[in-house]
């Protein structure tokens, strides 16, 4: 299990400041700092709530929270990207 955590949290400090690096660059550059400060309240949002949903979602239905887990995943996949000019 320490071996587990020890890939997730590698993980996610390589994603968290790529993640942070593309959303500013994205915008004005007088919109930096807002679009920065957003992306890490939303993560760290992410970190507390997701576990704790996931925990009651588990409580309804043990296979429900990796179904909607992969539902998202599949969304995010087909996600249309930009559009050329």
């Amino acid at each position: 299990m320490a071996v587990l955590l020890f890939v997730s949290a590698g993980g996610m400090g390589l994603i968290f400041p790529s993640f942070a690096a593309l959303a500013t660059n994205a915008v004005e550059a007088s919109e930096q700092g807002a679009t920065a400060g957003s992306i890490g309240a939303a993560q760290g949002l992410g970190v507390v709530i997701g576990p704790l949903a996931a925990t009651l979602i588990y409580g309804i239905e043990p296979r429900l929270p990796y179904l909607m887990a992969a539902v998202l995943l599949l969304r995010v996949a087909l996600w249309p990207g930009p559009r050329q000019r």
